[in-house]
């Protein structure tokens, strides 16, 4: 469905119960699941925004200066503005039952926000160092990852926040965990991959010298990833071993898919697998 000008910037699309939202231009568009209608276009209020998390019926927004507005979807809300230390980077997440979101700044801090039909901050977790996208959500609980290396869980139940476990992985951390069951599996800068016992934070497992980037999915008992290499690797969940890998390709496009037991990729000419 085309949403305004082509020649208007866009930004990563958002996802809810109520559909798909999105920011183009000056405007948030919310389309339709299954057909891509246009549901929605609300004009936001200023045109430098670029960050978009949809929580249950809340569309909280963020700009290129760190300040946050929220927007009713589907529903109207009283004008709600803040500000966050910093501004925004890599891609907000929520929970699975839209219940809260999450934004990381690049200043090293993590706000939490709930939703329903009242805007507001819900917590707010400073990482010991700058973060730079390693963001994910799962099990009712938001994980992200430092510059110095440490990926930190952070709980939801109450307004006081709380840090369940920190895990150091003495390098920089960049690229989403995947958050699969009980297990938590992170790639650090330098390629190596990290499996976390989640009820504790302790690790499981640490597989060296293959270079990953991106845990993408757990089929079968095997979890994949992307490497440096631009191959995909299989290595068994339970043991941190190499199985096999694709040859190299050029990807485009990967889903972290931490909700069933299948591998999505797109390539460069477009084909999605």
């Amino acid at each position: 469905h085309p949403c305004g000008l082509s020649t208007a910037p866009a930004h990563p699309a958002a996802l809810s119960p109520a559909g798909v939202g999105l920011i183009h231009g000056r405007h948030l568009f919310l389309l339709d699941w299954t057909s891509g209608k246009e549901l929605m276009r609300k004009e936001l209020k200023y045109g430098s925004s670029v960050t978009l998390a949809l929580c249950g019926k809340l569309a909280y927004i963020s700009d290129f200066r760190g300040r946050l507005d929220a927007y009713g979807v589907g529903t109207s809300v009283k004008p709600w503005s803040s500000q966050i230390v910093g501004r925004t980077v890599g891609q907000p997440v929520s929970l699975a039952d839209q219940s809260y979101c999450a934004m990381a700044s690049t200043d090293g801090f993590v706000y939490t926000f709930k939703g329903g039909e009242r805007p507001g901050v819900w917590t707010r977790y400073e990482a010991p160092a700058a973060i730079s996208g390693c963001l994910a959500a799962g099990n009712n609980a938001f994980y992200a990852g430092s510059g110095d290396g440490v990926l930190a869980k952070i709980q939801v139940d109450n307004r006081l926040g709380g840090l369940n476990w920190s895990f150091p992985t003495g390098e920089i951390l960049t690229a989403p965990p995947l958050v699969v069951s009980n297990r938590v599996f992170v790639a650090t800068e330098s390629g190596r991959l990290h499996a976390i016992d989640d009820s504790n934070g302790l690790s499981l497992w640490a597989s060296e010298n293959i270079r990953a980037v991106q845990p993408l999915a757990v089929v079968g008992g095997n979890l994949f990833c992307t490497n440096l290499l631009g191959e995909i690797l299989a290595i068994s969940a339970e043991q941190g071993r190499v199985i096999g890998a694709t040859q190299a390709f050029k990807i485009s496009a990967a889903v972290i898919n931490q909700d069933s037991d299948r591998l999505y990729v797109a390539d460069q000419h477009g084909r999605l697998q």
